[in-house]
């Protein structure tokens, strides 16, 4: 991950001479070159199959924002080690959704994880050797092109069509995705009821099996929707994720409560 930033004289003077220092400092590492006339803050994402940088603002006269992008050299670094060795591991380290669908079509395996401190290493290390069974899951939808998304800063998302709850194209990896050393089947869904109150409840429950080699987690998600309504409703909505621990053939019941009557909405239109 490479981060620029660059910000013009009139900015730096509104925040404080140790910051200034820092970005003056960190644009003569990385070699920032831009227009002095904007303030810009770059974050460099995989988007279409290049290493682009999918998160720049620049601030025109007027105050609008708009997005570029510019191809860098880690895509190429990636192709060349995969064309050495088939046999590769990309690992992703960062806090937001990368649009790796070159890597997705042609490398074997993806590891992603956030910045976690000292013991980053050992744990991915711990992971690609088998030492660990890894179970996380995704906390944002990735997509497969910011073309997808309506402008960053529109924060409308039911207008925008943004998130899981209201996206309604092909997307990269969802939500709540996640892969582990272990393969899980699901079987025995059932209802506790058919019909209840509108202050009542309803028992879900499902049956969960580690059908692999190794002991593992699994989450366990369960999602709703509105089959009709007179506003704009999401597509689905996560009710409930707990972790379960399997071992080998191993299987677990797994129960999610209802309930009927939840928040009411808020700030709904036509």
């Amino acid at each position: 991950m490479v981060y620029k930033i660059a910000c013009e004289t009139a900015y730096a003077s509104a925040v404080t001479a140790a910051v200034a220092t820092a970005l003056q400092e960190m644009n003569a590492i990385i070699d920032a070159k831009t227009d002095v006339n904007h303030f810009e803050f770059n974050r460099f994402i995989v988007q279409e199959g290049r290493l682009t940088e999918a998160f720049r603002f620049e601030t025109q006269p007027g105050g609008t924002a708009i997005m570029k992008s510019w191809e860098v050299n880690q895509q190429a670094l990636i192709r060349a080690v995969h064309a050495a060795n088939p046999n590769t591991v990309v690992v992703i380290v960062g806090g937001y959704p990368f649009a790796v669908n070159w890597e997705q079509e042609h490398v074997p395996s993806i590891v992603f994880t956030s910045h976690a401190g000292q013991e980053l290493g050992y744990a991915v290390a711990d992971v690609l050797y088998g030492d660990y069974n890894p179970g996380g899951r995704l906390n944002m939808t990735w997509y497969q092109s910011s073309e997808q998304l309506p402008d960053i800063m529109d924060y409308d998302i039911i207008k925008g069509k943004r998130t899981y709850q209201y996206f309604e194209g092909n997307v990269l990896y969802p939500f709540g995705h996640g892969l582990s050393y272990s393969h899980f089947s699901y079987s025995g869904l059932a209802l506790s009821q058919s019909n209840i109150r509108a202050d009542g409840q309803v028992t879900v429950t499902l049956v969960v099996k580690n059908e692999g080699h190794l002991p593992g987690d699994e989450v366990v998600q369960l999602y709703v929707k509105a089959d009709s309504s007179r506003v704009i409703r999401p597509l689905k909505t996560l009710k409930g994720f707990p972790r379960i621990h399997l071992q080998p053939n191993a299987s677990e019941t797994v129960s999610f409560e209802l309930k009927a009557g939840g928040p009411g909405l808020l700030g709904c239109h036509p």
